[in-house]
């Protein structure tokens, strides 16, 4: 092949000429033939070109080739089988076997405008055991400005916090405006060096069990996972029918701990939970079947600024092969007239998705419950990150009409009143979901009415742990939607809804 493809190399002629896989079939070796109970006639199944073929033969053959061509042991270092054949001999000869060194770790980490949630694992020591941090930053080029202002948009370089990372030896930062996520993630894990490789994103907080991390080093098994819990906004946990369980070993797992020799920088992509990336399916036999550890995952809990980003990523997903959008065309006429704030229109904007209020939207199917509070975290730490969360302030809401304002309203175990003012008599719809604990939420109230103002009772029940609002005004101006104000406020003297 080598020749006919023109390529100069030092090919040494066959010792053979026949086919090497031809007319062969191979010895059964006695262990196999004892550990099935095979009967006589396996001990003379080895053959040759017709002739006996021993296993004592077909090994002097195969240890003779690799001492001849040592480099095939080399590139084969990581090679599953290869990993699996040392495991079982050190399973089986535990004095005898060869330990394998401890391996180097590093974390990848995907940022893209969140330094707060940054700081906190930072502060929290999640990035103390690492040999490396590798942190890739930058835009995607589909996103869209979305109102949001540029200052928003800062790279971590810039930021205290970003300054304080890059004086820690261990950090390789680099920062470019992508095209898509999948040419900057692959292109952070092609510059690691590190034996393991631990996806960090930054509103996942963990602690890596590290018995576990030893075990799946030296298992034949090339991906490991972490069970995960997302929490939304007050703390609370989200769960599907196939994930109810308050054990967190029962709870979702996201693979993201990989060998980086046997897991190649495009194969790495198809264990994550990643949208707007094809992914193919991933080989069941290369998965580590225990947990390394547990997420956190407080992705509802974000600051304003913090949702804001989320929020603008996922609606440039959703938009990015669209050329015009009307809710942005008609927010930027309000802005280019003055008749609101740039801050104003990204609100209403952002507002309208139940996710930047913190919770998943309603008709998703998922229940909310109480949090399960994971051992290996000081859990001050996720109280803290919770109570920095996104919450709503006492103040009127600029709202675009027939576009949604969705407001998350706390538990309360007293019945309490909810006064809501209009700047003027409006068709209002109003729909308010109650979220029971571990229950799919349910609609508590759907009105449609014409009003300057509206009291809500919303009774105390303490098996409700919070309700969503959403509210809209209708129907939309025929020639184009008009900006409305809403106030909503407490009539017991309480803060506003949280």
């Amino acid at each position: 092949m080598l020749q006919q493809l023109g390529v100069p190399a030092a090919v040494d002629p066959p010792a053979a000429r026949h086919e090497l896989l031809g007319n062969l079939s191979l010895p059964i070796h006695p262990w196999v033939q004892q550990a099935l109970a095979l009967e006589d006639w396996c001990q003379g199944w080895g053959q040759r070109q017709g002739q006996p073929f021993g296993i004592e033969q077909q090994l002097q053959l195969s240890l003779a080739f690799y001492r001849q061509h040592p480099w095939l042991i080399t590139v084969n270092q990581h090679h599953p089988k290869l990993q699996l054949a040392r495991f079982l001999l050190q399973q089986s000869q535990p004095t005898a076997a060869v330990p394998l060194a401890p391996p180097t770790t590093a974390a990848l980490i995907n940022y893209f405008s969140d330094s707060d949630m940054l700081a906190q694992q930072l502060q929290a020591g999640l990035f103390d055991p690492y040999d490396r941090l590798y942190i890739w930053d930058g835009p995607y080029g589909y996103r869209r400005p979305l109102l949001t202002r540029d200052d928003q948009l800062v790279p971590l370089i810039e930021t205290e916090i970003g300054r304080q990372l890059i004086e820690d030896p261990r950090v390789r930062y680099h920062y470019a405006d992508w095209s898509n996520e999948r040419d900057k993630r692959i292109s952070a894990y092609s510059a690691i060096d590190e034996d393991l490789v631990v996806i960090h994103d930054t509103d996942e907080f963990f602690c890596l069990d590290h018995d576990r991390v030893d075990s799946f080093w030296r298992s034949p098994y090339s991906v490991a996972c972490l069970t995960l819990q997302n929490i939304f906004v007050d703390g609370l946990r989200a769960s599907d029918a196939v994930y109810d369980s308050d054990s967190l070993a029962l709870m979702p797992r996201r693979w993201g701990v990989f060998k980086r020799a046997a897991i190649s920088p495009e194969a790495h992509l198809d264990h994550g939970w990643l949208v707007g990336v094809e992914q193919n399916p991933i080989a069941p036999d290369s998965l580590f079947p225990h947990p390394l550890g547990h997420i956190v995952h407080l992705t509802g809990c974000r600051n304003a600024a913090g949702q804001a980003t989320k929020m603008a990523f996922y609606i440039s997903q959703a938009l990015k092969n669209q050329t015009t959008v009307p809710v942005l065309e008609h927010l930027q006429r309000h802005i280019d007239q003055g008749a609101i704030s740039p801050d104003q229109a990204q609100q209403i904007l952002l507002r309208g998705d139940s996710g930047y209020s913190g919770v998943p939207h309603p008709r998703s199917g998922f229940r909310l419950n109480r949090r399960v509070v994971d051992p290996s975290l000081d859990d001050r730490i996720i109280q803290r990150v919770i109570a920095a969360g996104h919450v709503v302030r006492p103040q009127p809401y600029a709202m675009l009409e027939g576009y949604p304002l969705q407001l998350w309203l706390d538990a309360h175990p007293h019945d309490r009143q909810l006064q809501l003012r209009l700047s003027e008599a409006q068709g209002l719809q109003l729909q308010v979901w109650a979220w029971p604990e571990g229950c799919a939420p349910r609609l508590d109230c759907q009105l449609q009415l014409r009003t300057t103002e509206l009291v809500l009772t919303l009774e105390g029940r303490p098996e409700v742990l919070g309700r969503l609002l959403i509210l809209t005004l209708t129907p939309p101006s025929p020639e184009a939607p008009r900006i409305g104000t809403i106030d909503l406020h407490w009539l017991d003297g309480s803060t506003a809804p949280a």
